[in-house]
């Protein structure tokens, strides 16, 4: 999953699939750091922390540190003109502001990875490997340049050939 947040008083969260679906967006008041891993651990560990930011807010980093997850920003913070752009197909299921960035946020993320997520995906399929997608997913998020088949040789423990369903 991907996971945008937006800390603060008010804290936005937006989760995605790593197809890009969205499967929560929720916002609460007074939210500690123990609530937000909480909810988030409701629908799975994430790949990914985004913020719509830069740099990611310290309490961002610390949440994507506690999962162990990568940390996305931005290269430059998003205006809210991007913001509105990035989310606008989600309008309608957006509560408030801090939706709205948590969401941003996450789109983002998504577009920068989906391209490595699918390969993945499409790797290991035809491998007939999908229960390893996580651990491959943050080898390569984590590695400089590892390669696919190299992190599944890393996690399998050995020489895997591309291609083989065993």
């Amino acid at each position: 999953m991907i996971v945008g947040l937006d800390p603060g008083t008010n804290v936005g969260i937006a989760i995605l699939d790593v197809h890009g679906r969205v499967l929560s967006i929720f916002s609460k008041r007074g939210m500690k750091r123990s609530d937000i891993i909480n909810y988030i651990l409701g629908f799975g560990r994430p790949l990914i922390i985004a913020s719509d930011v830069t740099p990611a807010p310290r309490s961002v980093e610390k949440i994507a540190s506690s999962f162990g997850s990568k940390l996305y920003y931005p290269e430059f913070s998003l205006m809210n003109t991007k913001k509105f752009s990035v989310v606008r197909e989600h309008a309608e299921e957006l509560y408030d502001g801090h939706q709205r960035d948590a969401l941003a946020a996450a789109l983002k993320a998504w577009k920068k990875y989906r391209s490595m997520l699918s390969r993945v995906d499409e790797k290991l399929a035809s491998m007939g490997r999908q229960e390893i997608f996580e651990d491959v997913v943050k080898k390569l998020l984590i590695g400089n340049d590892v390669g696919i088949m190299n992190a599944v040789n890393d996690i399998c423990g050995g020489f895997v050939k591309s291609g083989n369903k065993n």
